[in-house]
């Protein structure tokens, strides 16, 4: 076994640590990462919710980011997870 055979095995095996499956249905919300030009070239931030419009394959998805529709692998996709800080009920009470 070669060296450059070694070093591909243990880069796969450092990957497949953290790596794992992503899959989405049509319908769902989504973020969405985009490089971010105005700071730096290096940076990039999430933006949505976007809409997954179609599944092209295993890891290829159209979504829609605010009325553009956009072809984006799976990587740069991630789960919209609303988060409800505060809930108010505002109930009468009525005494007859």
């Amino acid at each position: 076994m070669s060296h450059t055979d070694k070093a591909q095995r243990r880069y796969i095996s450092t990957y497949n640590v953290r790596a794992r499956e992503k899959s989405f249905e049509i319908g769902q919300k989504v973020l969405v990462l985009i490089p971010d030009s105005r700071s730096s070239k290096t940076l990039s931030r999430w933006i949505g919710p976007a809409v997954i419009k179609d599944k092209l394959s295993n890891h290829s998805y159209l979504v829609d980011i605010n009325g553009t529709v956009k072809h984006i692998h799976a990587d740069k996709l991630r789960n919209y997870h609303i988060q409800v800080n505060e809930v108010v009920c505002d109930t009468v009470n009525k005494l007859d």
